[in-house]
């Protein structure tokens, strides 16, 4: 099995949910946004964990701009090529500030 996780800063993704909403319509709460952007890389880490050699895991990091910045293969956790810097809470004011910016 193969799993490409993409990955884009937390607060540039945020732009890109929040643009689609104007253009879509489609409503996606801040909340609901931050504990998807954790519950990814969980999920992520826990069937490379749990599954071995069974499971691939690629990332692929875009740039602030969407386009590509690196393409990991076959990488054992996400952690080790991407350190997470926000908790919950932090990312969730980061992205509150930013609507006001």
């Amino acid at each position: 099995m193969l799993v490409l996780y993409v990955y884009q800063n937390p607060e540039r993704a945020w732009e890109f949910v929040q643009a689609r909403e104007k253009v879509e319509g489609r409503n996606i709460p801040m909340h609901g946004f931050v504990n998807q952007y954790f519950a990814a890389r969980e999920v992520v880490n826990r069937l490379k964990y749990e599954f071995g050699h069974a499971v691939t895991v690629d990332i692929f990091i875009k740039n602030h701009d969407g386009s590509t910045k690196s393409y990991h293969q076959n990488i054992q956790q996400i952690d080790t090529h991407i350190p997470e810097t926000y908790d919950r809470a932090s990312l969730e004011r980061r992205l509150n500030s930013s609507r006001f910016e």
